[in-house]
């Protein structure tokens, strides 16, 4: 009788293709990134109003990556649909802790609820994903996937500053919830559920030589992350500037993945590709460091904003390209990337004590070069 209940639930995922699956994960992601896009964009400018000093945010997204990094070791499994389910629960409850406080430490609540989905929901997501993603497409798909947030984020940053003017922060956290209960039941339509078995030990060890990829690229996320719109907020405290500032980017990021993915994909020699890209993004960050104004530092930012976005289908093509294992290697990747962004904390808390805050954006580019450095090195590609 189990059988045949779970052959009627199952039937419907018997005839979907590849492309079919990858369709409906994507139809989730957008409707994920759309919440998180909503709810989350304004969030230093919100901490900061809020009288949150820089080192209490950066401690905020510290705490999120600790948060994975310390659940990586404790859970054993998990069970893929139902897991990305209660992470939508846990993203919505991040969002409504923001919206009362009773405590400064309140933040870190919301923090820990941040790291935990960034276990729960992204490795059975990026699973899902592996699963329905063919190696001679690996980059022209981690680049439909890698636009959806600067896409959204182009529609929605003006328009939520406008809303943020006129109604406070707390209806955008309240939306950002809304939408996540929204993906909630859309979970199911993405295919069939799976076991997933996590072990640290085995998951970077599925990486090989591409260990020290994922490490500096979560070193150079977490400092672009947090440095740039942190220092942006040096320059202005509008939040209909910030806001602009964000939708100006996101164009920039969409003409740009657009163009890598397909020509990363077409080429055999992925480093021709590479190398100059790399090079440029890392040469506009470290400039960035030298701005002194609001006009040079958003005229800059348009250039890291365009050349580090073609680089993200080939980053999110390594796994898929260089590592057999993916199952494993979702988890491996995950695990050195969060090491890299909790390493990026501290090498911006060691520039606030040095008082030179901006000398982040300098460890940022460095970052590039020694990535490329190890892509040559280990001969990758």
């Amino acid at each position: 009788a189990l059988n045949f209940l779970s052959f009627f639930f199952q039937w419907k995922y018997i005839s979907m293709t590849t492309e079919d699956y990858f369709e409906k994960i994507y139809v989730l992601l957008i409707i994920f990134i759309t919440g998180v896009v909503v709810g989350w964009s304004f969030i230093f400018i919100f901490l900061k109003q809020m009288g949150y000093s820089i080192s209490e945010i950066l401690a905020f997204f510290a705490v999120v990556y600790f948060t994975y990094l310390l659940l990586s070791v404790i859970v054993r499994q998990l069970n893929a649909n139902r897991s990305i389910k209660i992470s939508l629960i846990v993203r919505a409850a991040a969002f409504l802790l923001l919206i009362a406080f009773f405590s400064r430490l309140q933040i870190y609540l919301a923090a820990i609820c941040v790291g935990i989905i960034t276990l729960i929901y992204w490795i059975p997501f990026n699973i899902k994903t592996q699963n329905a993603t063919k190696k001679s497409e690996s980059a022209y798909k981690s680049g439909l996937i890698s636009i959806i947030a600067p896409m959204l984020t182009g529609v929605f940053a003006i328009a939520g500053a406008g809303f943020v003017e006129h109604f406070g922060y707390s209806m955008l956290f309240i939306a950002g919830a809304f939408i996540m209960a929204l993906a909630y039941f859309y979970v199911d339509r993405t295919g069939p559920t799976f076991e997933i078995k996590l072990s640290v030990r085995e998951g970077v060890r599925s990486l090989g030589k591409t260990k020290p990829l994922f490490f500096l690229e979560g070193l150079w996320q977490g400092l672009i992350w947090f440095a740039i719109p942190v220092i942006t907020l040096f320059f202005t405290e509008s939040v209909i500037i910030f806001g602009a500032f964000l939708a100006y980017l996101s164009i920039f990021s969409i003409a740009a993945i657009l163009l890598a993915a397909r020509t990363s994909d077409k080429m055999e020699n992925r480093r021709v590709f590479i190398i100059p890209i790399f090079l440029v993004t890392a040469g506009f960050i470290i400039v960035s460091y030298f701005t002194n104004d609001i006009v040079m530092w958003t005229f800059v930012n348009a250039g890291i904003s365009f050349f580090s976005a073609m680089m993200a289908p080939f980053m999110g093509a390594v796994l898929k390209d260089k590592v057999e294992d993916t199952h494993n290697g979702v988890f491996g990747r995950e695990i050195l990337l969060n090491v890299g962004r909790l390493s990026a904390c501290g090498v911006m808390a060691v520039a606030i004590l040095l008082g030179d805050f901006k000398a982040s954006l300098i460890i940022a580019g460095a970052s590039l070069i020694l990535y490329m450095v190890a892509v040559i090195r280990r001969r990758i590609y």
